[in-house]
């Protein structure tokens, strides 16, 4: 071994790098599994960086590291150190920024040699160029230079000036391509030494940037010799990376036609295809390469970057359950591939497998430590299943190995406006902004700067600072005329002008146009908009923001709140606790119940309902929460309503997929009494939505059914289980529930009956069943009807608590039980004793808390009595600690 190292170095020292890495190999096969065979990979790395083949180095380089950080030893830091460095600088001439920087970060933790140190510093002060990355396929990595080397890995290799210092000389890269063709490793050779040099020297050309002298020595190749298909590989691989893709696709033809069975032309092919846009082509292509590996037994390392380029492919065309199967597939062929298992994450993620998904994603993290958006991705994970802490956690994570990550920085501060924690997500997404606007960086998640500035006018319009909303609503519009934020940046200065009128006669669903609501709720460019009215602008030159002011003499009415609101969440993957909402729920609960205790004798349903239903609008001005029977005549004549889905495209909805099985059974024995033609016995075996289409051969719907108490017999329609088709080979099962005038005049009769059974039953005894009952048979009828826009099921619940609250005397010492949702239990029920039965177990032992809310509690009417006041409210709960 000494002999073998010493020659090692000679041939380092005489520039004879190939030769260097053979000798490499015998140091690496005889190292064993200590320090010895780590410091053989870490000079075999070496030897790798200095002919520019960067994959190899970094792979050598991670190897290094596995063996010797199973060894805790003082011997190990200086070579441990050594090893981050190169690790770092191959990352960086990959065009990895971020992972360099991780990689350098990490060799600062070691404490070893001071010059190493100091190595490492000034590597992370010089920095490197951010590279955006993407789920789509990237274009044509760089030819290998062997044929023992597969493919390079699927992001875009990026045009970059090498160091001089590190660039070998012509005589380095002369003699690299001679050995390799001496050897018979050209990839794609044709046996001939001469014309395999040419083919190994412009390989490497390619790999390091030089795409002109490149394309000039394959053209000079296929002039003297039109049918060698590496030279087509090779120019069209640097027409490619160039990006002249066109010219890319042509040469990769004539790769094809000479050699059909060329299956890393077809997957270049490909990739050159979908950069065009041409996604069906590239799909071609892409089934052919891995159906041409497949028939010829290749090994199956060789399989899986095909495989993950199809997966990427897929994924890009929404095609989400067999793009998961393509990165399975590529993981399973190479165990080292943390890229296929990151991307595997994100489909199960997206396909709404969580669980399966952070399993995934942890594999790629076990792989690669330092993998920062794998541990991105699976923050996201757990904060789609609602997981705060946990995500929070992950983010973090992420945020420490590149602190300047966007996208990470705004998914986090997503998270944080999801939990009701606005400051937090404040600073997040201004400074995501920031860095988003510097490297232009989109991701599938959401999170370009246009998305991170519009977030920050969303926080501060919640936050009651009006004034700077606007102005960053401006400056997405500027950008993007018809961007949401020029709605959000209308209702921000619609509630500015009237922030001082008393909260009991905000009416914000008067005081806009019809028209502009329906508009926002659908989209709408603004400039549909004729004869809208914009809102003044009087009110930002006179100023009057919210500012962070005292409200310590509320203090035990915002706890109180905060405690009662709680008790709303539901404990379903999917539904993130917000601390936010919860403070307005609590103080819509007790204003609501209050009220109830002194309203005069002609109060009507829709009173309770409405006061509930300013909070939520108040709460979260990035929903448009409006009554459904005051949107434009005509969209209320044509059946403007809610929409929910369980299953839509290929992604099951974590919130509400958990409904599917009795959503499905229900539209089944609905199928068999409604759809003309069908029978039972058509059905018996359907057991998914695929198998319903096709008995029904089109899109359709079904109708719950709705069942008067007020009127026996008479049976109301209740919402439309509704199944359509979703390519690419999906389906959206949802249900959807219209609000027309004939609809609301019958429900609006129902629900005034039950509202006199509730006022008349909470003028008896206190504690009686008759006003539970009657409460329950509201929140039914009330569920059945969605009236709003948005926000129904919240304020249903809320309502429901304020009628016990008064009736009884009592609040909810618990939530719901676990998976329960009081929406899907009165939606997929036909009558309000069936909806009781299945909640009167729950409510007889969670309504357990005493509470006078009128001798007990500070009236929220007189303690907030204007708008202002109530969003100063919900701005300082967020502060307080979390109740007991």
């Amino acid at each position: 071994p000494a002999l073998t190292m010493e020659a090692f170095l000679r041939q380092c020292a005489a520039g004879h790098f190939p030769q260097a890495i053979a000798t490499a190999d015998a140091l690496v096969r005889d190292g064993g599994i200590g320090e010895a065979a780590a410091l053989a990979l870490c000079n075999r790395a070496a030897a790798y960086f200095r002919i520019e083949l960067f994959k190899h180095c970094e792979r050598d380089c991670r190897a290094a590291l596995a063996l010797l950080l199973k060894d805790s030893g003082v011997a190990s830091t200086v070579l441990q150190q050594t090893c981050y460095t190169r690790l770092g600088d191959a990352l960086a001439k990959l065009n990895r920024t971020a992972e360099a920087k991780a990689e350098w970060s990490n060799g600062l933790r070691v404490q070893g040699d001071l010059d190493a140190h100091l190595t490492l510093q000034e590597r992370l002060k010089v920095g490197h160029s951010a590279t955006a990355t993407s789920a789509a396929p990237a274009l044509p990595a760089p030819v290998c230079a062997t044929a023992t080397t597969t493919t390079a890995a699927s992001q875009l290799v990026l045009k970059q000036a090498p160091q001089p210092a590190l660039l070998p000389d012509k005589e380095s890269l002369d003699e690299a391509a001679a050995q390799v063709a001496t050897k018979g490793l050209v990839q794609f050779g044709v046996g001939n030494a001469e014309i395999d040099k040419t083919i190994a020297l412009g390989y490497l050309q390619v790999n390091t940037g030089k795409f002109d002298v490149a394309t000039k020595m394959f053209s000079g190749l296929i002039l003297k010799n039109p049918h060698i298909v590496a030279a087509y590989l090779g120019r069209g691989t640097a027409y490619a990376l160039a990006g002249d893709l066109r010219k890319a696709v042509t040469d990769f033809t004539c790769a094809i036609d000479e050699d059909p069975h060329c299956h890393d032309a077809h997957v270049r092919r490909g990739q050159a295809f979908a950069a065009l846009g041409d996604d069906q082509s590239a799909l071609d292509d892409l089934n052919t390469a891995v159906n041409h590996l497949a028939a010829s037994g290749a090994p199956d390392a060789d399989r899986a970057e095909p495989l993950h380029q199809r997966g990427l492919l897929r994924f890009k065309m929404r095609n989400y359950a067999r793009a998961a199967a393509d990165f399975k597939a590529a993981a399973a062929s190479d165990g080292l591939r943390s890229a296929s298992w990151n991307h595997l994450g994100l489909c199960l993620n997206t396909l709404g497998s969580g669980a399966e998904a952070i399993d995934a994603l942890a594999k790629a993290v076990a792989l690669q430590p330092s993998y920062r958006d794998a541990w991105t991705n699976m923050a996201q994970a757990w904060r789609d299943l609602g997981e705060y802490d946990k995500s929070l956690q992950l983010f973090n994570r992420a945020l420490e190995l590149d602190p300047n990550h966007g996208q990470a920085l705004y998914l986090r501060g997503m998270l944080h406006f999801g939990a009701g924690r606005h400051r937090e997500a404040l600073e997040d997404f201004e400074r995501a902004a920031t860095l988003l606007a510097q490297g232009g960086v989109h991701c599938n998640s959401g999170g370009s700067e246009l998305d991170a500035r519009n977030m920050v006018g969303v926080v501060k319009h919640g936050l009651g600072r009006f004034t700077e909303a606007v102005a960053d609503y401006d400056t997405v519009i500027a950008r993007k005329p018809d961007h949401v934020a020029w709605y959000q940046a209308e209702c921000a200065l619609y509630v500015h002008t009237h922030l001082d009128d008393r909260l009991v006669d905000f009416d914000y669903d008067a005081g806009l146009d019809p028209a502009f609501k329906e508009a926002w709720c659908k989209r709408h460019h603004p400039a549909t908009l004729s004869r809208y009215h914009m809102q003044p602008r009087v009110s930002l030159r006179t100023g009057g923001d919210i500012v962070e002011g005292d409200c310590s003499g509320h203090t035990a009415l915002l706890s109180l709140a905060l405690h009662l609101g709680s008790r709303l969440q539901y404990d379903t993957p999917g539904f993130l606790p917000n601390r936010r909402q919860h403070a307005a729920f609590g103080l819509a609960i007790l204003d609501v119940a209050q009220w109830l205790a002194t309203a005069p004798a002609h109060a009507t349903w829709r009173d309770m309902y409405a006061r509930a239903a300013r909070w939520r609008q108040l709460s979260e001005p990035n929903d448009p929460v409006w009554w459904v029977d005051r949107l434009p005549p005509e969209s209320f004549d044509e059946g403007f309503g809610s929409h929910t889905p369980m299953l839509t495209g290929q992604t099951r909805v974590a919130r509400y997929y958990p409904q599917f099985a009795r959503a499905f059974a229900l539209l089944k024995e609905l199928m068999a009494a409604q759809c003309e033609g069908v029978r039972a016995e058509q059905l018996e075996h359907v057991s998914d939505c695929a198998a319903a289409y096709q008995v029904m051969q089109r899109d359709f719907y079904v109708v719950t059914p709705c069942r008067s108490v007020a009127r026996p017999g008479h049976v109301m329609e209740g919402t439309r289980l509704t199944l359509q088709l979703s390519p690419p080979e999906g389906f959206e099962f949802s249900i959807r529930t219209p609000g027309t005038p004939a609809r609301w005049v019958d429900y609006d009769a129902e629900i005034a009956a039950s509202w006199a059974r509730l006022r008349s039953a909470a003028t008896g005894a206190p504690g009686g069943d008759a006003a539970v009952e009657a409460a329950l048979a509201l929140t039914f009828y009330w569920y059945n009807f969605m009236p709003l826009s948005r926000g129904t099921a919240a304020v249903g619940f809320v309502c429901l608590c304020a009628a016990l609250l008064a009736a009884t005397g009592r609040a909810l010492g618990r939530g719901p039980p676990r998976g329960v949702q009081l929406d899907w239990e009165a939606i997929l029920r036909p009558e309000p004793a069936e909806f009781a039965a299945v909640l009167r177990p729950w409510l007889r032992e969670a309504l357990t808390e005493p509470l006078d809310a009128l001798r007990d509690v500070e009236a929220v009417a007189d303690a907030l009595p204007t708008v202002r006041d109530a969003l100063a409210a919900l701005n300082a709960a967020e502060l307080l600690p979390l109740p007991q």
